[in-house]
């Protein structure tokens, strides 16, 4: 009797296993904010929201973020997600997944309670497409669900549920609701955004043509979201070659801003024509032009691949960008273009500079009549000079507090006023490092509400190659 009765638990025990392994693993899901930063350390439970709404205006998108973790590791998830409905209509989902990068320091001026974490850590940044994805044991990973609202659908409630599998097999499901309000975001948009995107083969270490290829996905971003960038460069398009003092338009067969991302929306495109700091000489402006003679020029740098560089004194430089500069205006103006486009002429022009930032910004009005001009400016510098050449101040952040009354001046001239964000600020001061609260990102955009600024100018730059995701910083 007792040798049945354990053969008995024995099978009872081996049918408890199997029926464990055939249901697979448990994974534990609930809704986080996406002002919230999920990290992989986080418990179970962390920053769960209480109820599972999220509001969104037509013509306008929500982010929702679904936080998972398993005590079991769980390979090849998916995502299925049934898609928010009302009454037979639905709302179009995008999903991703939060990947994550190590930051090595904090901002050197940032107080602790201005941080989200101290580094080193790793943190949630870049929005993943790669499906289906590996999830480590006792790690705490963030889904993103994007709902795109569309422009007069009815307002109300639209149920969504979106489930985890695993091996064919529904480890995890999360359901939704997304409540369109009565609100409609404007089709035009009056807030200019501008990002400064470097795309050329260096940066991205391939060729031109992989250049484009690449920049593709980024281009078509900025389209979606009406934010312009600057990117067509004299400098670059003199690579093409020269002819009687005018370039050929190779920028017509791969501007990388005008052509591939052309105006949508209320969205503006900004060019560069040339210039930037080497350490603390000036280098403006610094044009690349078709090499005749195989070798350096005087007043400029050294030829490179057969592309002269030169500087303001240079005989050459004034005659190539009024040819440069007549074949954009007619590209403009073919297109329509010419009341969406600004001339962006030498990033911060500091002292020497001013004298042949002023005589340039001369010959593009000549050139360009009736587009606006555009740079980032120190406001402690001659503002007299800057106000006659520069339309649109775009000022850091947290800089020109004490120069309120000289900005005004400017408004009240028929100038504009920006702000922008890079390194600076730190402290207190609104940005975007990555050990920030999401919350201060948000903020930016309420900022130029409040002073009525209707411009913002951001940096990025695609440096790293392959690894660039795992060589991070602040």
């Amino acid at each position: 009797m007792a040798h049945k009765l354990h053969k008995l638990f024995a099978s009872a025990g081996l049918l408890l296993v199997l029926i464990s392994c055939a249901s697979g693993v448990h994974v534990e899901v609930w809704p986080v904010d996406s002002l919230e930063k999920i990290f992989p350390d986080d418990a179970v439970g962390t920053h769960a929201l209480g109820e599972k709404l999220w509001r969104v205006p037509r013509n306008g998108h929500v982010n929702l973020q679904i936080a998972l973790r398993s005590s079991r590791p769980v390979s090849g998830l998916r995502v299925m997600v049934s898609e928010p409905r009302l009454n037979g209509v639905r709302l179009p989902v995008r999903v991703r997944r939060a990947g994550y990068v190590p930051v090595g320091s904090n901002p050197a001026n940032m107080p602790p309670e201005e941080l989200v974490r101290a580094a080193p850590a790793w943190f949630p940044d870049p929005l993943l497409e790669d499906f289906p994805f590996d999830l480590a044991a006792g790690e705490t990973h963030a889904l993103w669900l994007t709902v795109e609202c569309p422009a007069g659908v009815r307002a109300g409630d639209y149920q969504g549920e979106a489930q985890l599998l695993a091996g064919g097999r529904r480890v995890a499901a999360q359901a939704f609701t997304v409540r369109v309000t009565s609100a409609e975001v404007p089709r035009e948009q009056t807030l200019a955004v501008t990002n400064w995107l470097n795309l050329d083969e260096h940066h991205l270490q391939n060729s031109l043509s992989g250049a484009r290829q690449r920049s593709g996905p980024v281009l078509a971003s900025a389209r979606k979201h009406r934010a312009g960038h600057g990117g067509l460069s004299a400098e670059h398009a003199a690579d093409a070659g020269e002819h009687a003092g005018r370039c050929d338009g190779e920028w017509r067969r791969h501007p990388l801003s005008l052509r591939a991302a052309g105006p949508v929306g209320g969205g503006v495109r900004e060019g560069r024509v040339a210039g930037h700091h080497r350490g603390r000489a000036p280098a403006w402006p610094r044009i690349r032009l078709p090499d005749r003679t195989g070798g350096s020029v005087a007043g400029g740098g050294g030829g490179r691949g057969g592309v002269e560089i030169a500087r303001a004194g240079h005989p050459r430089a004034a005659a190539y960008l009024r040819g440069f500069l007549s074949a954009l205006y007619a590209h403009l103006r073919e297109k329509g273009w010419t009341g969406r486009y600004i001339q962006h002429i030498h990033d911060e022009p500091h002292g020497p500079e001013l004298a042949a930032y002023s005589r340039y910004s001369r010959l593009i009005r000549s050139e360009l009549p009736g587009i606006p001009t555009i740079d980032a400016i120190d406001i402690n510098e001659n503002l007299a000079a800057l106000d006659e050449a520069t339309d649109i101040w775009v000022m850091i952040l947290g800089s020109f507090d004490h120069r309120m009354d000289a900005v005004e001046a400017h408004l009240k001239r028929g100038g504009k006023a920006w702000f922008y964000t890079c390194v600076a600020p730190q402290g207190r001061y609104l940005n975007r490092f990555i050990d920030q609260p999401l919350l201060k990102t948000r903020l930016l955009h309420w900022l130029n509400f409040a002073t009525a600024w209707l411009g913002i100018c951001t940096g990025a730059a695609t440096t790293g190659g392959r690894d660039r995701l795992r060589t991070s910083n602040s």
